[in-house]
């Protein structure tokens, strides 16, 4: 039976990454199972993911002196007005997300 072994998975990582190795040499270097190596290596890089998506910021010039921050994505578009409420602003991103 093989003895459990805890690693410290960010610094392996920051470890491979810097080297010139493939995963299986790496691995086989360390004696870490390159298969639980890999699952851990996803997982590191999907936590550098988001879920949010960039927005350009266009400037617009209206006819009246009312302005607002306008949220297109997609098909849809959200107006909020300036005077909106920083915590309601905060949920509505929020729920968004």
């Amino acid at each position: 039976m093989r003895k459990y072994r805890k690693y410290d998975w960010p610094k392996l990582i920051v470890d491979f990454e810097a080297s010139d190795k493939t995963q299986t040499q790496f691995c086989k270097e360390r004696d870490i199972n390159s298969r639980y190596f890999n699952q851990q290596l996803h997982k590191h890089r999907n936590q550098d993911k988001t879920k949010f998506i960039e927005l350009e910021v266009e400037p617009q010039q209206t006819a009246t002196a009312k302005t607002s921050l306008i949220i297109v994505v997609g098909r849809c578009k959200i107006e909020c007005p300036t005077s909106m409420q920083l915590q309601s602003f905060t949920t509505l991103v929020h729920s968004l997300a």
